[in-house]
């Protein structure tokens, strides 16, 4: 079984909480039972998402054992620039690509509800020039990116 793999980072003013409840909001399918004790949840379609702070991706922590130590320093980075959350997705059958594609809708639609204008959305914030980066792994072991303005 294959596992695509995506990670979103992005600045918002909401809690954990408040991002999970997002999250539910935008996605029904997604609804879940939360895991104890965990930061990861599971949907009925095979999709996993995990919401982690920006200061946990650090050395030894299992994202980064998930996805190299490329991703802590990207984590790193965009940190310095205001962004205080990476968003993980994985989704089962599925690559790389296609988990960064539907990682693209979801914050195409958090950046779309009504009375919200893309400019001003409520809950992603900007970072600069882009409101929410998504990085995967293309061919090979690079990460690849997509800036969403």
């Amino acid at each position: 079984m294959t596992i695509g793999r995506a990670y979103g980072i992005f600045k918002s003013r909401y809690a954990y909480g408040g991002i999970i409840s997002k999250l539910a909001d935008k996605r029904p399918a997604w609804r879940h039972q939360a895991l104890q004790g965990m930061h990861e949840s599971l949907s009925k379609r095979g999709i996993r998402y995990g919401i982690y702070s920006t200061t946990e991706v650090g050395e030894g922590t299992d994202i980064v054992k998930e996805g190299g130590q490329p991703l802590a320093a990207i984590a790193r980075e965009w940190e310095g620039r205001g962004a205080n959350y990476l968003l993980k997705l994985s989704m089962q059958d599925s690559t790389n690509g296609h988990a960064a594609d539907e990682l693209q809708s979801l914050f195409g639609a958090l950046c779309s509800e009504p009375g919200a204008v893309p400019s001003s959305a409520p809950f992603l914030e900007k970072m600069g020039n882009a409101r929410a980066t998504i990085y995967f792994r293309g061919e090979g072991d690079d990460y690849t990116f997509r800036l969403m303005g």
